[in-house]
């Protein structure tokens, strides 16, 4: 009887595993597109000399107020 209830716990352990190896790469993706998005910000912002001219020239930069 015992041997079921382990034989149970690895295999719910293993699909366990299995998921958070499969959901791994889509949330390093997310974290990598959210940081590279706040370092453009943080780069191009409109208090920038980058976001100035940008918007000099008639392109708007940054989230509307």
């Amino acid at each position: 009887m015992v041997h079921l209830g382990l034989g149970f716990l690895r295999r719910l352990v293993r699909f366990f595993v299995a998921g958070v190896l499969a959901l791994l790469p889509v949330v390093v993706t997310v974290a990598v597109v959210v940081w590279v998005i706040e370092y453009l910000q943080y780069l191009c912002g409109p208090d920038t000399l980058i976001g100035k001219q940008l918007t000099a020239i008639g392109l708007q930069v940054g989230k509307d107020s």
